[in-house]
């Protein structure tokens, strides 16, 4: 909600705003349109996953232990 309230503009926009706008306030929907949207938008992060894996599971991992 801050990101609509902040970027006015839609060049602005975040990938998440982009992929919203694909679906709110219209009768039909082009589902294809919105998948293919939500991958490009979630490829980067589950690729810094898969990537740092080790790091992100290790840090919180070695608090937990006495």
């Amino acid at each position: 909600m801050l990101a609509y309230l902040i970027l006015r503009r839609s060049e602005q926009a975040t990938v998440t705003m982009q992929v919203c706008g694909l679906v709110g306030g219209r009768y039909t929907v082009e589902w294809e349109q919105v998948m293919a949207a939500a991958l490009v938008a979630t490829g980067p992060m589950l690729l810094l996953f898969v990537f740092a894996q080790r790091q992100i599971i290790s840090g919180p991992a070695m608090g937990s232990g006495k």
